[in-house]
């Protein structure tokens, strides 16, 4: 087993994440993961540099303020940015990230109050029952044809 899969585990680091690593080293695990979280999880637990941590947070969550027209979430990236910089306090940056997360909170019950309004709790059944039925037709054929 190499170092850094050593290093998680004692670190509890998730099973998928482990098993991801493999034979990895740190810097191959570093340029191929697509998992930011996980890296600035493993930065975390390696005691980085708080502020060096924080902008790279900003940086991944910016890549996806494209996703809202809610300004709540760029606002709390901004002001980590100037916490970063010295220009806001801690408890600044927790108003703006709770208010971030309240919008993502009304993003998501938005999305399933649509998906409500256009789709039964039938629908779904139905679509899954079908779903059902072709899997076990699939199966039985591809059963017959082994025979």
């Amino acid at each position: 087993m190499n170092n850094l899969k050593q290093q998680l585990i004692s670190m509890d680091a998730c099973r998928t994440a482990v098993d991801w690593v493999g034979r990895k080293q740190i810097k191959t695990a570093w340029t191929k993961c697509d998992r930011g979280d996980w890296m600035i999880w493993l930065l975390e637990r390696l005691n980085f540099d708080r502020k060096v941590l924080a902008a790279i947070a900003c940086d991944c969550a910016e890549r996806v303020l494209h996703l809202t027209d809610d300004d709540r979430p760029r606002i709390a990236i901004e002001t980590r940015r100037a916490w970063i910089r010295g220009d806001a306090t801690e408890a600044e940056c927790m108003r703006a990230a709770k208010a971030a997360e309240a919008a993502w909170d009304a993003e998501r019950s938005a999305q399933s109050d649509i998906c409500r309004k256009h789709v039964s709790w039938k629908d779904v059944q139905d679509a899954f029952d079908a779903e059902y039925l072709n899997y076990e037709n699939e199966s039985t054929q591809v059963d017959m044809e082994d025979i």
